[in-house]
């Protein structure tokens, strides 16, 4: 992937799996100052009760029964940094196991 700039928009996708289990939560965890979450391309079976689901914190929570779906995450370059910015994910279902993390290194530059 190339170093991205600031100002640069990517979307992610993701297929979520609780290996046979619901789905519990979805959590977005990026380097605030470096990234921004712009939205989600959200499935069908997002939990709508709003103390639960946060889109604009990075946080989805999964009605009963969702045990497997696709999303998509934007998010945008807001500054640059001397490190690289992460962008991590959580996502834990509802079986008795920690909950499984991806992380993302996304190289950046400044404008030349």
């Amino acid at each position: 992937m190339p170093s991205l700039k600031v100002g640069d928009e990517m979307t992610v996708s993701l297929r979520l799996d609780g290996n046979g289990e619901d789905l519990n939560t979805f959590i977005v965890k990026e380097a605030a100052e470096q990234l921004g979450i712009k939205g989600f391309d959200l499935p069908g079976g997002v939990s709508s009760e709003s103390d639960l689901s946060k889109p604009e914190n990075g946080v989805i929570t999964f009605k009963d029964g969702i045990q497997y779906t696709e999303l998509k995450v934007e998010v945008c370059v807001k500054t640059v940094a001397d490190a690289d910015a992460i962008l991590a994910f959580y996502l834990s279902s509802k079986a008795e196991c920690e909950s499984a993390q991806e992380k993302i290194e996304l190289k950046t530059e400044t404008k030349k």
